[in-house]
């Protein structure tokens, strides 16, 4: 379980670690001071919870969440805003893209309850194998990818993807991410805790983007 916990006044900071830390207690917690940093951690990590000032150096939550929805559409709503005061429009705003809104001073237990809901509906995600269309499956959950050099067929050096499934069947994935390092042709190692898979050798057969820097893509099970 790891959360990121976005805020530059240190005392916060570590008020909101300890606040963690106190009810999730093997949470791991990465920290931010500011939306570039942020969002380079966003890039290489996947982070079931985010925890982020309203009030950010140059740059408000409405704008970071924005930057989201381009990027990362799938975790709009993992993010916890924390203010003593917000715009009603830009309440309005982050309600209706699916974030949540806490006031300060507040409650831990109104802390622990938006928190709870957003693991319990990150889990819902992947409690099973929930609808089934044209012999796939489709699912929301985390995959690693490491590409494969063609000429040695190693990975000495790869570039890493964090990814997320949008389907799922015996013969490949599909797969949204937030990067270029992708194209059609290009052979990689995925791994997919939830589905039991581990460095398993694939194709990627196709690439399309879909907006901004956010890209789908489907993989083809390498079986020669």
């Amino acid at each position: 379980m790891r959360f990121l916990v976005i805020e530059n006044e240190p005392v916060l900071k570590e008020l909101y670690g300890l606040i963690i830390k106190y009810r999730y207690e093997n949470a791991t917690i990465d920290y931010a001071t500011n939306v570039p940093e942020a969002l380079s951690k966003i890039f290489a990590n996947d982070y079931l919870v985010i925890i982020a000032s309203f009030e950010m150096p140059a740059m408000n939550g409405v704008s970071f969440q924005k930057i989201l929805g381009e990027n990362w559409p799938f975790i709009a709503n993992r993010v916890v805003f924390i203010s003593d005061t917000i715009d009603i429009a830009y309440g309005s705003y982050i309600k209706k893209e699916g974030s949540f809104f806490l006031s300060k001073p507040f409650i831990n237990k109104v802390f622990y309850e938006l928190v709870d809901h957003i693991l319990d509906t990150e889990a819902e995600k992947v409690s099973g194998e929930c609808v089934r269309k044209y012999g796939r499956t489709e699912t929301r959950v985390d995959c690693k990818l490491a590409t494969i050099d063609s000429a040695s067929g190693t990975c000495d050096f790869p570039v890493f993807i964090n990814a997320m499934t949008t389907d799922h069947s015996q013969g490949g994935l599909g797969l949204e991410y937030a990067c270029e390092g992708l194209q059609s042709g290009l052979k990689v190692y995925a791994s997919v805790e939830y589905l039991r898979i581990t460095n398993k050798q694939a194709n990627v057969v196709w690439v399309k983007r879909t907006g901004g820097s956010a890209f789908r893509a489907g993989l083809q099970w390498n079986v020669a």
